[in-house]
């Protein structure tokens, strides 16, 4: 508390490194897990946010190329999600080549960057399909955000 929001950005980013370093350190670098379970080098994948240092990037989930993955509270979604404001089937997300990823919204409550996304969206320049870049912010719900790592 009492920081401005570049000092919160350096200190985020500093914390970042050191939890990089430590993961290589233990061999779980993301590139080492995604050969370690079979998937091509850089596959992009989806990382947990929270305001809990310790908690924040704990979960990975790789998006397989060709593979859809979907996101909902649903037991057959690929990431299956309990939690306030979750709905069976909220999205899909499509790694076309590796390069590039496409959400498409079904659902119930999806931010991108913040903004909202599909029919939830009382903004008339909302769509229900976007190509996601690396580090957008995807939140499902109200209470679970990701980080997409490309």
């Amino acid at each position: 508390y009492g920081r401005n929001f570049q000092e919160q950005l350096k200190l985020a980013n500093e914390l970042q490194k050191q939890r990089e370093m430590l993961l290589a350190d233990a061999g779980l670098t993301s590139l080492e897990m995604s050969k370690s379970v079979g998937l091509e080098d850089h596959t992009p994948h989806l990382l947990n946010v929270c305001y809990d240092p310790e908690l924040n990037g704990c979960l990975i989930y790789f998006l397989r190329r060709g593979v859809p993955c979907t996101m909902g509270s649903d037991r057959s979604n690929t990431i299956s999600l309990k939690g306030l404001g979750m709905l069976p089937h909220m999205l899909e997300i499509h790694n076309v080549d590796n390069c590039q990823v496409v959400l498409h919204y079904k659902s119930g409550r999806v931010l991108l960057n913040g903004r909202l996304v599909g029919d939830e969206s009382k903004d008339t320049t909302s769509v229900a399909k976007a190509v996601l870049c690396h580090n957008d912010r995807i939140i499902a719900g109200h209470a679970f955000c990701f980080r997409l790592v490309i």
